[in-house]
């Protein structure tokens, strides 16, 4: 699968498009270890804030610096 990943006006996040629905549950946004590990499409690692996806993109908002 090719994601093609885009910046955003927010200098700390990018947004993901992976070229197919991403989900059909409406939007999220996960801003903890506890709700990434609930959902399929949050992940986490180093320096990510927060995970917001819609249905054909995800975007990651991560600490800058």
């Amino acid at each position: 699968m090719f994601i093609q990943t885009i910046s955003t006006p927010k200098n700390d996040a990018l947004k993901f498009i992976p070229g197919v629905e991403a989900t059909t549950d409406g939007s999220a946004e996960i801003h903890d270890t506890r709700a990434a590990l609930a959902s399929p499409l949050a992940f986490r690692g180093p320096g990510i804030r927060a995970v917001f996806y819609g249905s054909d993109f995800v975007t990651a908002t991560y600490d800058v610096g």
